[in-house]
């Protein structure tokens, strides 16, 4: 009689996470279903969902596809392509298919695929739970138009599928035993976000580096400080509104001690490009990762490491922050 209970309670517990599960996962696609339909948008189409480095998990694509079925099932009015014809398309032009999409891929897929809209997702496993951000970006212009984030509740078997990797560009096939799972460069935590440096690249004299950072408050605002135009005197911006801006800028020391200012004209931070303040602002969403690009030139081909990397920001209480990241090995092509 006792192992009937226990069989019994058993089951009502997996049912139970099983309802939680769709549950919360309705909720999520109900919330962008209703951001899709004032933004006014026609056509919708769900990309793989992917970790904070990029990777495809098959359970970031068992989410995509119950975002898709749940979508396309919300009667509001816009249409969702079907994701096998959008693995086609992806193949046939060799497109990014991850979370992690840049403005351009977001253009091209949105021509190609005939959609205005594209769905992406992070997800980030977290024990028995996976934390689950996903965005609606409008294709002509890459724009966040809505996003949600929540925690949702997972079943043993549906985790699973979350230790499966596929790194952008490998075949769906292969896993994280044959590839192995893809590593950040350094982490840090400040001011409420998660700085994750990704690569840092040497091509001929420039380096480039990639940070994925992660907002884990409320929505905000986050400035990311170029150097001031050298052309100004004293290093002041144009207008003059602050003496400190020519001190506010990102930077790397190579492993000889030489230092190279940000290239002012190429950073960017999602989607934002830096303004005639020499600063980059872009709005961050909860639990959601935006992608920073940091170039710097002139830099000796003779460097192995960067001994340090020093992002200069400011958040919405307008108090200066830096992130340093030490030590970090270069890349090369």
């Amino acid at each position: 009689m006792k192992t009937r209970c226990f069989a019994l309670i058993l089951l009502l517990v997996g049912q139970s996470v099983s309802f939680a599960f769709e549950k919360e996962l309705k909720e999520l696609s109900a919330t962008l279903a209703e951001s899709i339909a004032k933004s006014g948008k026609q056509s919708v189409a769900v990309v793989d969902f992917s970790d904070l480095q990029g990777n495809v998990t098959d359970g970031g694509r068992f989410l995509a596809e119950e975002f898709t079925v749940d979508l396309a099932a919300s009667g509001k009015g816009f249409k969702v392509i079907e994701r096998s014809r959008l693995k086609t398309i992806l193949e046939e032009h060799k497109l990014a298919s991850t979370g992690i999409i840049d403005p351009q891929t977001a253009k091209k897929l949105g021509q190609i695929a005939g959609v205005d809209t594209l769905i992406t997702g992070i997800v980030t496993p977290l024990g028995a739970n996976v934390r689950l951000a996903v965005k609606v970006l409008a294709v002509d212009t890459a724009e966040v138009i809505g996003g949600t984030s929540g925690d949702v509740q997972i079943t043993e078997p549906l985790q699973a599928l979350f230790a499966k990797t596929q790194t952008p560009g490998q075949p769906d096939s292969q896993t994280s035993s044959e590839a192995g799972p893809a590593t950040s460069v350094a982490r840090q935590q400040i001011k409420n976000y998660n700085w994750e440096i990704t690569e840092c690249k040497l091509s001929g004299d420039q380096i480039t580096c990639r940070v994925l950072i992660t907002n884990r408050g409320a929505d905000r605002k986050l400035t990311i400080y170029g150097r001031a135009d050298p052309h100004d005197l004293g290093g002041r911006i144009r207008g003059g509104a602050d003496p400190h801006d020519g001190e506010r800028y990102c930077r790397i020391i190579d492993d000889a001690g030489n230092e190279y200012p940000v290239d002012s004209n190429t950073i960017l931070l999602g989607i934002s490009k830096m303004d005639y303040r020499f600063r980059v602002i872009a709005n961050v969403v909860s639990g959601v990762a935006t992608k920073a690009i940091l170039t710097f030139s002139n830099v000796s081909p003779q460097v192995k490491r960067i001994a340090l990397l020093e992002v200069m920001g400011c958040d919405e209480d307008n108090k200066d922050f830096k992130v340093q990241f030490r030590n970090i090995p270069l890349t090369k092509e």
